[in-house]
């Protein structure tokens, strides 16, 4: 066949889309009567403003569904939605001399949340001209609470804080009562509300703007998602995440070095990810020296993980486990843990986990005194978790809080309540802050091309000790077996699952 010319232009193959019905996740707005030209039409520059329609949506491109080769396909065909395009509209809704508005950081510390603030308020003033803004302190009980007042924030005062960790504005778990908070609400006048928080912080915003909603109290709630665990469902990332990873990666080298520099030795890295394991995930991707990634999907037992670690030590000298925090160990009763009470609770009403980190650090001490007494094991143990969620962001978070901030101030003066913010393939949107309340949070995908990378990264065996026909000790040998050939791990625990990967 003639080689095509060089010169020909390239031509795509054409895939015809057939209609289908998409649904659009529209947002409540609080005044669609009389707006106002946007202050930012009077700027001479930029030429071009990128100005966004009321109304203006995008559908979500995934006309596909990823599943795993030889994976059945999904019985039903995958929703189609539809999301509005967050940007600064020609005209507005709100007058900015009217508004007063608050800001409250809830729940757990993430990398970034004083950017948000920051780009909140300079968004306000010098892209709005709005020049009341309060801070609220120590999350909702800040509303209402004698001991923690609001505090005014202006430029001056925010100038700085998005070179620190943590929030200037505190945070706390719990302290949600819609009264009171409504009462706060009413007694400062505010009419603009901007919640940063996860999934508990904008369930309760939902019910704060249903109580506004009920009392006639005319007031915007706007939510900006919060959670280092990237398990807010719908939405691409949220904020923190790759400061995290970065942080999460320091910790897992600081571990690889103990284990490499003692006989017999075993690095142990607990991450942050209670019902998600993308910190974990990624940080081993990120990492590269990572042997075994334990996530919540995926099941596995402390025997199996003990069986690949004896081999594991007797051909390499070392190993490297990560593991997230909401991983439970099928055997864990066996190994002592109680896992018929009842788990105590925090203030915000989560399950307080077992030390997962600690479990698997005693189950190995456990196995190696018991099946090999006279055998030495040095087992280091490493929690970072509050280290790399208070960090303060890095270029990445930082430039994702700000276009987060950005949109949350476009949509309330554009007259929209009730909404979130967050990229939608790629694409700033405004969702409503239902949906992303009550849809269950987003998981790493087992079947899914991360976690196959993952396994073709470490080598790590299927630790569930369940593959049909193998004997309890040679359970977790399958995989390596199907790819050298032979019942014993290769040189290195990469090589199982990828020949070609460089010894660690």
């Amino acid at each position: 066949m003639a080689a095509a010319s060089a010169s020909a232009p390239y031509k795509g193959t054409t895939i015809v889309i057939p209609p289908e019905e998409v649904t659009l996740l529209d947002v409540p707005r609080m005044s669609e009567g009389s707006c106002f030209p946007s202050p930012l039409t009077a700027r001479r520059w930029p030429d071009n403003k990128n100005f966004v329609a009321h109304g203006d949506f995008f559908v979500r491109v995934r006309w596909s569904e990823p599943h795993s080769s030889g994976a059945a396909k999904p019985a039903t065909p995958p929703e189609r939605l539809a999301f509005l395009r967050a940007g600064p509209c020609e005209r507005i809704c709100r007058k900015p001399e009217d508004v007063r508005a608050a800001i409250v950081t809830c729940g757990g510390l993430a990398c970034g949340l004083n950017v948000v603030v920051r780009e909140i308020v300079m968004a306000l003033w010098f892209q709005y001209d709005v020049r009341t803004v309060f801070g609220i302190r120590k999350g909702y009980r800040g509303f209402y609470s004698e001991d923690e007042p609001p505090i005014e924030l202006t430029p001056k005062a925010v100038s700085a804080i998005h070179t620190e960790g943590g929030t200037v504005l505190g945070s706390s778990r719990g302290g949600f009562d819609a009264e009171k908070i409504l009462g706060g609400i009413k007694r400062l006048g505010i009419n603009a509300v901007f919640v940063i928080g996860g999934d508990g912080t904008h369930r309760g915003a939902l019910v704060l703007a249903k109580a506004l909603s009920e009392a006639g109290v005319d007031c915007a709630v706007a939510g900006v998602p919060k959670t280092i665990d990237r398990d807010i469902p719908m939405i691409d990332r949220t904020f923190g995440f790759d400061t995290a990873i970065e942080h999460a990666r320091h910790a897992i080298t600081c571990a690889h070095t103990e284990a490499t520099s003692a006989r017999n030795g075993v690095g142990i890295v607990k991450l942050m990810g209670r019902n998600a394991g993308f910190i974990a995930l990624h940080a081993s991707l990120a990492s590269r020296d990572v042997n075994a990634c334990l996530i919540p999907e995926v099941p596995f037992t402390l025997r199996a993980l003990n069986l690949w670690l004896d081999r594991r030590l007797k051909d390499r000298g070392h190993a490297l486990i990560v593991v997230a925090e909401g991983c439970s160990p099928a055997d864990a009763a066996e190994y002592g843990v109680d896992t018929a009470a009842e788990p105590e609770r925090d203030a915000s009403g989560n399950a307080k986990l077992a030390d997962v980190g600690e479990m698997v650090k005693g189950a190995v001490n456990k196995y190696f005194k018991t099946e090999h007494p006279g055998r030495d094991v040095n087992v280091k143990y490493i929690d970072p978790s509050y280290i790399i969620r208070s960090a303060p962001a890095n270029a990445t978070d930082s430039v994702l809080c700000a276009e987060l901030a950005f949109a949350a101030v476009h949509g309330v003066l554009a007259g929209y309540t009730e909404f979130t913010v967050g990229t939608v393939d790629g694409e700033m949107a405004w969702l409503p802050i239902s949906e992303v309340a009550t849809r269950p949070p987003r998981k790493v995908d087992s079947d899914g091309s991360q976690y196959a990378r993952l396994v073709l990264s470490t080598g790590q065996p299927d630790f569930s000790g369940s593959v049909p026909g193998a004997p309890a000790r040679e359970a977790v040998w399958q995989q390596a077996a199907a790819k050298t050939g032979k019942l014993a791990l290769p040189a290195d625990g990469a090589a199982a699952a990828c020949p070609s990967a460089p010894a660690q």
